[in-house]
């Protein structure tokens, strides 16, 4: 499954930090983030 997640905000939010936590946890399972 590939998903696009485009975010044009150039200041690091609360979801940008939410995106980083999933892949370190979607990597950590094996997934190519």
């Amino acid at each position: 499954m590939k998903i696009t997640i485009l975010n044009g905000n150039p200041q690091e939010s609360s979801f940008d930090a939410y995106l980083k936590e999933i892949q370190g946890q979607l990597e950590e399972k094996g997934s190519r983030v």
